[in-house]
C-alpha cells in the first residue's frame, strides 16, 4: 500500500476507534470518574482499532498476530499515558485556564485522542506492525 493510501485508512480506521473511544467515555462517565472512563474508553478503542489497522491498514506486517497484538498493547500503552494525562490536564487546566466552561471533558478527549494518533500512526508503522529486519 502506497504512504497516502496508508494515510488515510489510518486515519479512517483510526478516526472511527477514536469515534468509539470517544462515545463510550461519554457512555462510561455516567458510572465512574473522568480519568476511569477515559482509560476504559482507550482500550475499547484500542480493540477496534487493532481490528481495523491489521486488516485494512497494514496488511503486509511480517510478524505472528500474537506478536502483533503485544507491540500493539505496548505501543498504546504508551500512547494510553499520554492521552489520559493530556486528557486530564486540558479538562482541568488547559481549557478552563482560556475560558472554556462548557465541553470541556469532550473536548479535552478529544484533543488527546488527536494528539495521541500522531504517536500511533508512527508507531505502529514502526514497531507493531513493521516487517521483521
Amino acid at each position: 500500500m502506497d504512504k497516502y493510501k496508508r494515510v488515510i485508512s489510518f486515519l479512517f480506521v483510526g478516526g472511527s476507534a477514536a469515534l468509539v473511544n470517544w462515545l463510550a467515555r461519554i457512555a462510561l462517565s455516567n458510572f465512574m470518574q473522568y480519568e476511569l472512563a477515559v482509560f476504559f474508553a482507550y482500550i475499547i478503542g484500542m480493540i477496534v482499532g487493532y481490528i481495523g489497522y491489521r486488516f485494512l491498514v497494514y496488511k503486509a506486517s511480517s510478524h505472528s498476530i500474537g506478536a502483533e497484538i503485544l507491540r500493539f498493547i505496548a505501543v498504546n500503552a504508551i500512547s494510553g499515558v499520554f492521552v489520559i494525562f493530556f486528557a486530564s490536564l486540558l479538562m482541568r487546566v488547559i481549557l478552563p485556564y482560556f475560558g472554556f466552561n462548557i465541553y470541556v471533558e469532550e473536548l479535552g478527549h478529544a484533543i488527546a485522542i488527536a494528539l495521541g494518533a500522531v504517536i500511533n500512526y508512527h508507531a505502529h508503522a514502526r514497531i507493531t506492525f513493521a516487517n521483521k529486519t
